[in-house]
């Protein structure tokens, strides 16, 4: 058993969804909305798949405690609802930015390696390649 969701499970959770789906382009994101104490930021992450294909970006978020994929937790975001995708490389993560045509802004933290997830480092350098092209 896994610690977190396999690229198998993402790619049959998305296709039964009629989402499209891209080899190789899945991670595990960390969503952090609250800033501040140790406590209040470890308390309100979140963790999500993602999977980036030619069409947008699916997010998927995942139950806290047992890292499943959320049913009711999913979205598609399409390239034309994206007006800005910034990809910055931290110290020992990278952070990015998805910036919406309604204005709304989603940071996302990825890190390069996940426990149980060993594809997050070859498949992260292919996103990012990707993205700075």
């Amino acid at each position: 058993m896994s610690l977190v969701p396999t690229q198998e499970e993402v790619k049959k959770y998305l296709l039964n969804k009629g989402i499209d789906y891209k080899e190789g382009t899945t991670l595990i994101a960390c969503y952090m909305p609250l800033r501040g104490t140790s406590t209040a930021t470890a308390m309100s992450m979140r963790y999500m798949a993602i999977n980036f294909s030619e069409k947008g970006i699916a997010l998927i978020g995942m139950n806290q405690l047992t890292c499943k994929l959320e049913e009711d937790q999913s979205c598609f975001i399409s390239k034309e609802n994206i007006t800005n995708l910034v990809l910055k490389k931290k110290m020992l993560h990278y952070q990015l930015l998805l910036e919406f045509s309604d204005g709304k802004i989603l940071i996302l933290r990825l890190n390069k390696k996940i426990l149980g997830a060993k594809w997050q480092k070859a498949n992260l350098t292919r996103v990012v390649e990707n993205i700075n092209k």
